[in-house]
């Protein structure tokens, strides 16, 4: 066992809305970086196909046509892909995000019963076959990182990390709200922090025509490191203008 080991966390892809440039600067990253873990923390795929709130959205190529689940899946599994062309041999979670709560509610719905079983995210992304360990039942679900959480998150205030690390009374690292914030706190001996870490969707995509207040979003992702006794430290890597620097290198 390796006395630290990296952890490479993304969130909120929302594909097939995701922001291409910064895809492909994200994968360079990947293959430079090569972390020991890669965690992909909620709302990978946007399942607007099946939302109650926008239901019938036109296809971004053809607006003669409604976007179908078919092309939301078709998308994230490329997207997968080019994770996996490039990860080296690591560990490999998927948590699920108040967006795949989307196909759940919908499966749910009057008449869609029969088709339980036929369509699920993790059965269509082909996630066990990819060495993904799966954590479905949102808001419910987490992992640890030593003594770190990671959640999708629950709660978009103004001031999300105090938000969250207040409701969990622990830390914890998060995605959802698409903004980079840390607050931390404690008491006598006790250090602890709420961590936010941002999106990797396009902003300006049809997929995104519904969110207010886009201007506290910031595209990016963190790096995790935790040592053998589960203390952990964090950096917060974010995009702008669709680049990264790291290192003194540009992605």
């Amino acid at each position: 066992m390796k006395d630290i080991k990296s952890f490479i966390i993304c969130s909120d892809q929302h594909t097939p809305f995701h922001d291409k440039k910064v895809h492909q600067s994200f994968l360079k990253f990947i293959k430079d970086f090569k972390p020991d873990g890669f965690i992909i923390n909620g709302d990978f795929v946007d399942m607007y196909s099946v939302s109650s709130f926008i239901r019938g959205l036109t296809d971004l190529e053809d607006d003669n046509k409604i976007i179908k689940l078919e092309k939301e899946f078709a998308v994230a599994n490329s997207v997968l892909d080019d994770y996996d062309k490039i990860l080296p041999k690591c560990e490999k979670h998927y948590l699920f995000g108040n967006h795949s709560m989307r196909l759940e509610n919908w499966l749910a719905e009057a008449n869609r019963g029969v088709l339980a079983g036929l369509i699920s995210v993790e059965k269509n992304l082909y996630l066990k076959e990819r060495g993904y360990k799966v954590y479905p039942n949102y808001p419910n679900n987490y992992l640890t990182l030593g003594k770190l959480t990671i959640t999708h998150g629950a709660w978009v205030p103004i001031y999300t990390a105090s938000k969250h690390l207040n409701e969990y009374r622990q830390s914890v690292l998060f995605g959802h709200s698409h903004t980079v914030q840390m607050f931390y706190a404690g008491g006598l001996g006790v250090k602890q922090v709420g961590i936010n870490i941002g999106h990797l969707c396009d902003v300006n995509s049809k997929g995104m025509q519904y969110a207010k207040r886009t201007s506290r979003w910031v595209q990016g992702f963190a790096i995790v490191y935790v040592d053998r006794k589960g203390y952990f430290w964090v950096e917060l890597l974010n995009f702008f203008l669709g680049k990264l620097i790291y290192n003194k290198k540009i992605y």
